[in-house]
């Protein structure tokens, strides 16, 4: 059920729109009439400037910016700068420092071994002259969820599992995580960055960010204005967007999996997705063609 309201002053127009939301105790049983749960209320407020005599960047208050810059809220990394900009690289191309790296590898097939605890269990990647240190990080026993913060300084990726019972894709909090690093600046270098998990399917996969201003358009659903997780919008994409695409904890894996590359696709994301052999040894990126998943081999 959604509600709305407008309004506009000098120079910028908001709309805010109402939503009730069914939150289920259990993503196995989302159906309201037969399922335990509850409804929540969430507001989503979207404001625009409407100055057309701006000559510069029209902020979100309506002021004009004629420096360039970008004034309020969070300030995305890797937004501009002098000189040339740097060659773009291909998601195959953007694994093979972190995510091909011998220890990541170690670490992914060690993670394989825990996906069949009750805890999602991970390990943040940090690169130092050629070599990968590692730093675990665990989940809360029943949870599907892992904290992933980390206060000594930018990281060059984060890998973790699904146990049973989770999804055998990444899932709305994965993206929304990514994102919140994203916004803080916490990515050291954007052509090197991987997420990865694997899934009690014996699966794996890394996404990375493909394009980053397309990211960082798609990733503000997620957030709050300071960067943080909004847990409540995080809810509502994943109620609304993966039932869109049939992503289910107890689908089929191959189901969730074309799903998930359509969902990225089709949204406009700005990532991409790619899924490694059993071994870690060979990835590909997956790709729809004519409504199917296409691995693209990486050389």
């Amino acid at each position: 059920m959604a509600d709305g309201s407008t309004a506009q002053t000098d120079g910028i127009a908001c709309t805010r729109k109402w939503m009730s939301i069914w939150l289920p105790d259990s993503e196995s049983n989302p159906d309201p009439d037969s399922g335990a749960g509850h409804w929540s209320t969430v507001s989503i407020i979207k404001c625009e400037a409407t100055k057309d005599e701006c000559i510069g960047i029209a902020l979100p208050n309506g002021d004009c910016d004629l420096s360039g810059g970008n004034e309020g809220g969070y300030e995305y990394p890797g937004g501009g700068g002098e000189g040339t900009e740097p060659e773009q690289k291909t998601p195959c191309q953007k694994i093979q420092e972190i995510g091909k790296h011998t220890k990541t590898k170690s670490l992914f097939e060690n993670l394989k071994t825990k996906t069949n605890s009750t805890k999602e269990f991970g390990e943040i990647l940090i690169e130092s002259n050629g070599q990968i240190n590692n730093i675990p990080k665990e989940g809360e026993s029943g949870a599907g969820g892992i904290d992933i913060s980390y206060s000594g300084g930018q990281i060059d990726g984060f890998i973790h599992s699904h146990y049973a019972g989770l999804l055998s894709v990444f899932s709305p909090a994965d993206i929304a995580s990514l994102s919140a690093i994203y916004a803080s600046g916490s990515i050291r270098d954007m052509n090197t960055f991987v997420m990865g998990i694997v899934t009690a399917s014996n699966i794996q996969y890394m996404m990375v960010i493909d394009d980053s201003a397309s990211f960082a358009t798609f990733s503000q659903q997620f957030l709050l204005s300071n960067g943080n997780i909004d847990q409540d919008k995080t809810d509502l994409f994943g109620l609304l967007e993966f039932g869109k695409y049939n992503i289910r904890t107890n689908g089929l894996s191959a189901t969730n999996e074309l799903g998930f590359v359509k969902l990225l696709s089709e949204t406009n994301s700005g990532l991409k997705i790619l899924k490694g052999s059993n071994n870690s040894n060979d990835w590909s990126e997956l790709k729809i063609t004519n409504g199917q998943v296409v691995p693209k081999p990486c050389n």
